[in-house]
C-alpha cells in the first residue's frame, strides 16, 4: 500500500491537545483549525470536534466528529474510528 505524503505540523496539534487537557476550548480549536487549514487530519477533526463540544457547538461538533470517524477509517485506524463511533452514538 502507498502512502501519501505528510503534511509536516508546526507543533499546533501539541497545543491543542495541551489547552484540551487543560480546558482551554478557545485555544484548544485555534490550534486544531490551524492545523486544519495546512492537511486535513482525522486527529486535528478529532481534537476540533472535542474543543467545539465544550464550546457548547454540538452541531458543528458532531460534524467535525463524523469527519474525523470517516478519516480514521480511511487511514485503517479502526481503534480511533471505533472510538469516536462509540462518541457519535450517544
Amino acid at each position: 500500500m502507498t502512502r501519501e505524503p505528510v503534511a509536516v505540523s508546526d507543533g499546533s496539534l501539541a497545543r491543542g491537545h495541551e489547552a484540551l487537557a487543560a480546558g482551554e476550548w478557545e485555544a484548544a480549536r485555534a490550534a486544531f483549525e490551524q492545523e486544519l487549514a495546512r492537511a486535513d487530519s482525522a486527529e486535528a477533526l478529532d481534537g476540533l470536534g472535542r474543543a467545539l463540544w465544550w464550546l457548547r457547538e454540538e452541531r458543528e461538533a458532531v460534524v467535525a466528529r463524523e469527519r474525523a470517524y470517516a478519516a480514521f477509517r480511511r487511514e485503517g485506524d479502526r481503534a480511533r474510528a471505533a472510538r469516536v463511533a462509540l462518541w457519535l452514538s450517544r
